[in-house]
């Protein structure tokens, strides 16, 4: 009796962790899939506040920012942190650091 409910203990590990391995992978394949946009890239930016997009002068971040409206479309020029900061130039000549969740949609290549 003991070894039954060892032997269905057992199996009940193993399926669970051959879930867990699969979650993983499939996690690991859509972020390679959701990657960051890269130099050269025209990104359109999608705020989450009402002010827009917070806009800074180096990548990480800072205390004192601007806000680029909503929609706003710009050439990726640079990235930093693993491709979490894009740096851009705006169409007022602006040039300045945004996060990667800011990114709405990307325009490979153009």
């Amino acid at each position: 009796m003991i070894q039954l409910a060892i032997r269905r203990a057992t199996r009940r590990t193993s399926c669970f962790s051959s879930l867990l391995l699969t979650l993983r992978l499939f996690s690991i394949v859509t972020a390679g899939l959701a990657s960051a946009a890269t130099v050269g890239d025209q990104v359109e930016l999608k705020a989450t506040h009402l002010a827009g997009v917070p806009f800074h002068n180096a990548a990480g971040g800072s205390k004192t920012f601007q806000r680029v409206p909503d929609g706003t479309i710009a050439a990726v020029i640079d990235n930093d942190r693993g491709g979490r900061w894009l740096q851009l130039p705006l169409p007022d000549e602006r040039i300045g650091w945004i996060s990667e969740r800011y990114v709405g949609r990307t325009i490979a290549g153009s």
